[in-house]
Parts: structure tokens; sequence; C-alpha cells
């Protein structure tokens, strides 16, 4: 088999110790010098004020809003997407908004642009004239030299790159000239700079701008001549087309089929309407062993087994989506931020949106479908998240039990009642109920349960013989739901709600210490089975 014939050049050995080395170590010695003349040249960066940064920052984060809208959901998307869109069009984020609409300024005028000119024309210069005066050097002393072969072959295409300044036809192009070393050189010892001189040094300028030179490039977000306002328009333009899509979406669905086959098909639950709508993928299973109104629906005479869907337009999405949380996990969770009942300035709606009135919420979705143990611990964290607050913005919420409560002996009613008077002072109630209205119910309630604890000689609950155990039994008996033998109960702790006056002192005192059997999973309910 015929073998490639090998080119053979008879060079001097010499010329790599006095042309390669010699250009190579010039390189190294320029590129050092280069650097601490920048360094000595260059001016101190001048410290940008506050609103020129908030005008920098305010769109590159509509840049990141949507380069990155995939990963936000769709609500706090179109959120973001509202608040910055409309600043952006107002001119909130301009540096100076009374010259919105001017032409930009004449970029020759501004001191501040003079002198970024200024800085960058020092940089330049000290990048040009020794790459100048190099090159003028190695055109007189070592043009036409071939000095080295390189170990490896390369295509024809790369002659002209690696053998400039020899015009030979015939030549392999694994020969290099002393010309095109140079070149290699200008972009090949950007590593040797920065082991010597660290990674932000101004030797290995040069090939960085090189690198990036392309459409745009190099080019500032502010430059001179360019109008911010513009800017903030057309970045508001990209984001008003924008279409988003979440990669979450349906996220829950995707799971839940992926999990143990034994817990059934899946139904959709769709709660709320208009933009409140949301939807909750449930397991038929442990939705229909919840409750018997979920039961019924998803049994074939409601629901076909191609049908899947269960609307619920009358509850909030936020309250289903506890309820689903506690099919699950057997705990009740909020999982957002709510406000606390510290302040007697609350709203009914305040009152409403508290971690009190998300239980209070829950309770009444779980007796409209007849799921007493979500019954019994809502009534629990009622009792948790109900100590220390005012009176007067539980007082707030009675109208809204006795309006979505239609059970004169509701378990949320007697509880109320009981906390209306042991906690609150005539005073108040008569004050919340000039503001609101509490309701004949209530007050025929309230004096029910008034006139029934009057027993001159009471049976105390608390007692030396008594244990926390009697007493847990005795709020399990008073409040809890229990069907079918089912008397699997948690109770609540925390502290007393308030000094109360009446036998439920005992109870009160009793939840506030009671640990009794294993803990529910990291609730701060104590699990107990009622007798």
């Amino acid at each position: 088999m015929a073998q490639v014939p090998v080119q053979t050049i008879h060079r001097d050995p010499q010329l790599f110790y006095w042309i390669l080395i010699p250009i190579t170590v010039v390189m190294i010695l320029t590129g050092i010098l280069r650097h601490y003349a920048t360094l000595l040249m260059a001016t101190a960066p001048k410290k940008q004020d506050l609103p020129s940064i908030r005008e920098q920052r305010s769109l590159i984060r509509g840049i990141n809003l949507r380069s990155n809208a995939h990963v936000v959901s769709s609500s706090a998307f179109q959120t973001r997407k509202d608040y910055l869109v409309t600043e952006y069009e107002d001119g909130t984020f301009l540096k100076e908004p009374d010259k919105k609409g001017q032409a930009a300024a004449n970029p020759m005028t501004d001191p501040a642009a003079m002198e970024g000119m200024m800085g960058m024309m020092k940089g330049n210069m000290a990048m040009i004239v020794p790459q100048t005066l190099i090159m003028g050097w190695i055109n007189a002393f070592f043009s036409g030299f071939v000095i080295i072969r390189l170990p490896f072959p390369l295509t024809i295409k790369f002659k002209s790159m690696l053998q400039a300044g020899v015009a030979t036809k015939d030549m392999d192009p694994q020969w290099m000239s002393s010309i095109s070393w140079y070149v290699l050189c200008i972009f090949g010892l950007q590593s040797v700079f920065n082991y010597l001189l660290g990674s932000d040094n101004a030797a290995s300028q040069m090939s960085q701008q090189m690198g990036q030179m392309g459409p745009g490039a190099g080019a500032q977000m502010f430059g001179p001549g360019v109008d911010p306002h513009k800017q903030f328009q057309g970045e508001a333009e990209n984001l008003a087309v924008l279409a988003h899509q979440y990669i979450l979406e349906g996220v829950e669905g995707r799971l839940l089929q992926s999990v143990n086959v034994s817990l059934g098909s899946v139904v959709t639950l769709v709660a709320g309407h208009g933009p409140q709508q949301a939807s909750f993928v449930v397991h038929r299973e442990p939705l229909s062993r919840a409750s018997p109104f979920f039961k019924a629906a998803c049994s074939s005479k409601w629901m076909g087994p191609q049908q899947s869907l269960i609307n619920l337009p009358e509850d909030d999405p936020e309250i289903v989506k506890m309820l689903v949380f506690w099919i699950y996990e057997g705990r009740i969770c909020v999982s957002r931020e709510s406000v606390e009942l510290t302040s007697t300035a609350l709203t009914v709606a305040e009152v409403l949106e508290s971690s009190f009135g998300l239980f209070i919420r829950l309770f009444v979705l779980a007796e409209k479908y007849q799921m007493a143990a979500l019954q019994n611990d809502a009534l629990n964290a009622i009792i948790w998240r109900g100590h220390d607050r005012k009176p007067l913005n539980i007082l707030r919420v009675v109208p809204y039990i006795y309006q979505n409560t239609h059970s004169s002996d509701s378990p949320l009613r007697r509880l109320i009642v009981e906390l209306t008077s042991a906690g609150c002072e005539s005073e108040e109630i008569q004050q919340v109920n000039e503001e609101i209205g509490l309701g004949f119910e209530f007050f025929q309630d309230f004096t029910t349960w008034f006139f029934q604890d009057m027993d001159p000689n009471p049976v105390p609950l608390v007692s030396p013989s008594y244990s926390n155990v009697v007493l847990a039994k005795a709020f399990c008996d008073q409040f809890h739901t229990h069907i079918e033998d089912n008397h699997d109960c948690r109770l609540s702790t925390g502290k007393t709600f308030l000094e109360l006056r009446l036998p439920m002192i005992a109870i009160y005192n009793a939840l506030a210490k009671c640990y009794v059997g294993e803990a529910g999973r990291g609730t701060g309910y104590p699990y107990l089975r009622c007798p």
C-alpha cells in the first residue's frame, strides 16, 4: 500500500531559538507592561447615583422576567408583567422623568460620556501602540521565516492563516511562519497572563475584545445617545406580546397519575369561578373515603367512567386546597402567610383571611360535605389559633358562622358561644353588635347557654384526681363529631384563650398542656384515640 509522501524542509535549527522563543518572550513581557500601564492610566470609576442604578436594574428586571417566564406561575407572571408594563410606559423608573420623550442629548456635551470615552481611548492606545511596534519589529527582522512544524495534519484552508508572509503554493499547511506565530500568541497567551496576573488583567483585553466582535457587541444598555424611555417602551411591548407557558402547569395531575395505582383513577375538583377559579386533581379512592358527598359524586350514577370533573363554583379555591391537603396528609396546612388577630382594627374580611378565619371557613366547608374528621381537626385548629387573640375580632366572625351553618346544634356555633361568654365583656359584644349586627340566633344561643350554666354547684372539671386525658375527653365529647364509631381525634395545643371565669377554663388549661399519644406529623396537634 502506497504511503503519502512526507514533505521535508531543511532549515536551520537555530531558528527555533532566535525567532520563536524571542517572539514568545517579547509578547509575554509586552502583555505584562501593558497590564501595568493600563492600571496607571486608569481612572477610578465614577460612583453611580441611585436613580441611574434603578434605571438600569429596572430594565434588566424586565429582561430577566421575559427570559425566565416559564419558571413563574401564570398568576405571578401576570402580576409582574402588569406592574412592569405600567411603570415602563409611565416612565416611573427613568432617572429624569421630566425629560421623558425628549430627544437624546448630544454625548459630546455630557462630561460623564466624555470621561468614559477618554478612558476607552486610553485603553485602546495601550493596546494598539505595543501591537503596532511588535508587528513592525517582526516584519523587519523575521519576515518570510518558517519556524515550526505542527505535529498534526491540517487541511489546505489553514494555509493562509498559518503561513502569512510566505508566498508558496506547495508548502504543507503544517508549517507555520513567524508572523502567524505572532498572531497565534495574541490569542494563545491568555492563560499565561491569567496565571501571572490573575483573571482580571488588561493584558488579555485585545483577545477578549476581538473574540466578542459581532453585531451589537459591546453596546451599553444606556450608552451615549440612547433614549432610556424608548428602551423601556420597547421592553414593555416585548412583555405585553409574550405568550406565557408555565412548565409546572398541571404538574399535580402528572404526579398523581404516577403514584400507586391502588388509589384508583383521578378526578378534578374545579373550585371557584371567574379569574380566581382553580383546579385540583385528586384520586377517587381517598376523596370518596373522606366524604359521603364526594363518594356519591364519584359514583357511576353521577359521573361516568370517562368523566372526571366535579364543579364547586361556590367554594373558595384556597379552602378547597386545604381540604385536598388534609385528604392526603391528614393534617391542616395554611399554604400562605395570613393576617394575625393581634389588632382590634381588623375588618370582617381581614379576620376571615387570617389563619383563625381560614380554619373557620374550613370547618364550614367540612360541615357542608359531611367530613366529620375534618370538622374535628378544624375545631382543634380554631382553639389553637384563637388563644391570646382580641375578642373583638373573634366576635366579628359570628355573622359569617351563623349564615353558613344551618344547624342550631352545630359544634362551631356552640364553640363560638363558649368563646364569647368566656372571653368577651358585655361592652365588647354591644360594640360589635352595633357595627355589624350579631343576629337574633346568636343572642338566643348565648342566652340559652348562659342560663344552662347557672348551676350554683357546678361539678368542677379540674381537680387533683383528674388527668389531662379526662379533660381532653371532655372537650372531645362536647364539640367533636363522631360517626360510625370512628373516634380518632386530634386535640389542639397552645395557650389558654383568655383567663376564663367559667368551667370551660379547665378544658382550655388541659388543651394547653395535653400531649397524649403520638404527635400528629409536625402539626402541633397531639393524637388521642377517644374512648
